[in-house]
């Protein structure tokens, strides 16, 4: 699956998929992939592009992750901040790990104005890096990019006229090990 045939409604994927690349590929990902959160265009895209061989869960995030396989490489592209229980899922995770599986996260970061009804976390900074020490794991690099939107969304309302002018949403990659 090529970038050009991402549909043109899904603009967020188009827009965030060159800086996810630049930043996963300087650590050289490699083996089985387990793309967390489902079937998605992100993480079939980069795992063609890196030729990872390419698994998806299915479980329930919030209570159970069955733990049989380990993995190389996890992709985790905007699924917490979703999750009734992160804690709980970044745990399951950890039993997927091996010593060296490379571990990719991305989670957005926007002004308490903004934050999102479908969002059961919304994480700052502080309480981020807590919940990444409480499950075990450390960052080991990051990255932050401004979320991008299509034109005509800005013309939607009040809220997407703010964020056109004063507050751009944000997301961070994370790699964890």
């Amino acid at each position: 699956m090529d970038l050009k045939r991402i549909p043109p409604y899904d603009l967020q994927t188009q827009k965030r998929y060159k800086p996810t690349r630049d930043f996963i590929n300087k650590f050289n990902p490699h083996g089985r992939l387990l793309d967390i959160g489902g079937v998605n265009k992100m993480g079939m895209l980069l795992a063609g592009e890196f030729k990872l061989d390419y698994e998806t869960t299915t479980a329930d995030l919030d209570y159970t992750l069955d733990a049989t396989k380990k993995y190389d490489t996890i992709f985790m592209f905007e699924v917490l901040e979703h999750l009734m229980n992160p804690l709980l899922c970044l745990n399951n995770i950890k039993k997927h790990c091996k010593k060296d599986t490379q571990f990719y996260l991305s989670v957005p970061r926007q002004q308490h104005l903004f934050w999102d009804c479908h969002h059961f976390h919304e994480f700052d900074k502080i309480r981020f890096e807590h919940l990444i020490k409480s499950a075990g794991f450390e960052i080991e690099a990051q990255s932050k990019h401004v979320a991008r939107f299509n034109w005509s969304f800005y013309f939607t309302g009040i809220r997407p006229i703010l964020r056109l002018l004063f507050f751009k949403p944000i997301y961070y990659l994370y790699k964890l090990k």
